[in-house]
């Protein structure tokens, strides 16, 4: 009953959100499913809820997303968003790129959700090249998490090199070539769907190199101000987007000024998407209430008992317990452990655990990121895995040949 609650809860979420594109409430629907099925006791359901409500890292979390998108507002109204796109296409001369090289390296950021920080990004490139909005959000949602097979920041690679005890090398050394195969498939796939890139008159790439590199410093200071302070230092990222914004506004006032000093209230109430905010809150509960049912576990455990070839069970369990965890340091948490007795220290087999979690956590209903980003680019969730699920797919394959004819 606890795996038929899970299951029944993912595909009304995936109902309801393509549908009516009501993430909240499909959430708040799969919690009720879940505490049916499940026969939750009413102190555990309040439990359960207290303990996210009163979590000081997924307050954290939420007050992470809401400063974002003010901070992307903030950006936007001061025109210094505008002023840094312009000089990346005109430092690399190449929008397709740009479209995968940006989340790629605000990926490095190990925030959960952190999509939503480099959509704005994808949303002004897309236009340029005639982008539908489910391939912005799936480009977006993809190339933010392509570096996490080789972050060794990521808290997921962290927990995967110890649980797995290889260390990091093995893993990244593993998945470079399925990677690097993906990436080049993706930007071919990328150019024969949006082949047009615009030629308005606003857009400069005339600039020589060195001014273009320049434009990129001033704009993007206050960016690489937050990503620099949290990877670097260690900053606390409410902290980082703080000083941020801050500099933002402050380059408006000794630079354009845009901004009027009578524009700062409104910017901070109207800039902040507040519905996002209770999106990601709504998410990490549900993620909560799934731990609580217990089905993950009874799933693994289902799954390893059956009678079939250890590649595929290990490939199955993974890909299923990435879709229903929605976050794979939980699918690692429970599948390692599992598996270690059987495989050993075998780099081929460990490594697809992870890979085959990845395909799972991309396209799972629940993964944050995902879900933010197809909030704010307003697409649904069978129309962005029209293009994200093909090339998570095509990495997992790629990664299945490389065990197969390299170890």
């Amino acid at each position: 009953m606890e795996l038929f609650g899970l299951f029944l809860a993912l595909a009304v979420i995936i109902f309801v959100a393509s549908k009516w594109h009501e993430i909240i409430y499909a959430l708040l629907l799969g919690i009720a499913i879940i505490i049916v099925f499940s026969s939750m006791p009413i102190s555990l359901v309040i439990s359960t809820f207290t303990d996210v409500a009163f979590s000081p890292s997924i307050i954290s979390l939420t007050i992470i997303v809401l400063l974002i998108t003010l901070f992307s507002s903030v950006m936007y109204k001061t025109l210094l968003f505008d002023k840094l796109l312009k000089s990346l296409i005109g430092l690399l001369k190449s929008i397709h790129v740009l479209v995968a090289a940006i989340p790629a390296i605000v990926g490095l950021l190990a925030v959960p959700g952190g999509s939503i920080m480099s959509a704005p990004f994808v949303d002004q490139l897309g236009n340029r090249i005639n982008m539908p909005a489910h391939h912005k959000s799936a480009a977006n949602t993809f190339y933010r998490h392509i570096l996490l097979f080789f972050n060794p920041l990521a808290p997921m690679l962290i927990v995967i090199a110890d649980l797995s005890t290889l260390g990091f090398l093995p893993i990244m050394k593993f998945h470079l070539i399925p990677v690097i195969v993906t990436l080049i498939i993706g930007h071919i796939v990328l150019k024969r769907l949006c082949p047009h890139e615009s030629r308005e008159p606003d857009i400069s790439t005339n600039h020589s190199f060195t001014t273009s590199l320049k434009n990129v410093l001033y704009a993007g200071l206050p960016l690489m101000v937050a990503i620099v302070l949290a990877l670097a230092f260690n900053v606390n990222f409410i902290i980082s987007l703080a000083i941020a914004i801050t500099l933002t506004i402050i380059f408006d006032f000794t630079g354009d000024r845009i901004l009027k000093i009578s524009d700062i209230k409104p910017i901070f109430i109207k800039g902040i998407n507040w519905k996002l905010g209770l999106s990601v809150f709504i998410i990490m509960v549900f993620g909560e209430f799934i731990k609580a049912s217990g089905a993950i576990p009874i799933l693994a455990q289902i799954i390893t008992d059956s009678n079939m070839s250890l590649l595929l069970i290990l490939l199955l369990s993974s890909v299923i317990v990435g879709i229903a965890s929605g976050h794979p340091i939980v699918g690692a948490a429970i599948l390692y452990p599992i598996f270690l007795p059987l495989v050993g220290d075998s780099v081929a087999y460990l490594s697809l655990i992870f890979t085959g979690m990845m395909l799972g956590y991309m396209v799972s209903p629940v993964h944050l990121c995902l879900i933010v980003s197809n909030e704010y680019f307003k697409t649904n969730y069978l129309g962005i895995n029209k293009l994200l699920f093909p090339l998570q797919a095509l990495l997992t394959l790629v990664a299945i040949a490389v065990a197969i004819l390299l170890y």
